[in-house]
Parts: C-alpha cells; structure tokens; sequence
C-alpha cells in the first residue's frame, strides 16, 4: 500500500471515530449538564454529522 492510501485510510477513520466522539460527548453534555450546556451540545452534534463526508451516497459504504 502506498503512502497517499495509508494517509488517506487514516483520514476517514479519524473523521468515523471524531464523529462519534462528538456525538456520546454531545448526548452527556445535555443530560448533565442541561440547558446551561445546550448550546455545546448542538455544536457538538453539527459536528458529528460529518461522518457523511466519507460515506459513499451510492453504496453507503465508507469511501477509501
């Protein structure tokens, strides 16, 4: 396998794995911490939407 794939690979299961992250961070900060922390928890989910960005529309598969 080349460099660029490796690199590229590891991009998407970053952006798969940050996705997440901000989405379990999201669901407690608005169980524990309520409406004082509404606002970070819907930035957070935002963020968690960006698993799409390596999902291939076509076959729903995560794109290489």
């Amino acid at each position: 396998m080349s460099c660029h794939v490796t690199a590229v690979m590891r991009q998407v299961s970053r952006t798969m794995e940050y996705a997440y992250n901000d989405f379990v961070v999201a669901q407690l900060a608005l169980l524990l911490g309520g409406i004082e922390r509404r606002e970070d928890s819907e930035r957070l989910l935002r963020n968690s939407e960006n698993y799409r960005m390596v999902i291939d529309d076509a076959g729903g598969w995560v794109m290489k």
